[in-house]
């Protein structure tokens, strides 16, 4: 069989919106004290989705 073939099925959770919420918040912490900017995400997406096109 080849690994294209094979199919797992899993349910699929719904996130507890209070540890979301407590991720994110760690995360923009993090952020904030990296000095990471929203053009810095920005540009972070771009450069993977254009080396994805490239692969």
């Amino acid at each position: 069989m080849k690994k294209c073939d094979e199919l797992t099925n899993k349910p699929v959770r719904e996130p507890n919106l209070a540890e979301f919420e407590a991720v994110l918040s760690k995360f923009q912490n993090w952020a904030k004290e990296a000095g990471v900017t929203e053009a810095d995400i920005d540009e972070a997406i771009k450069t993977v989705r254009k080396n994805k096109r490239k692969a």
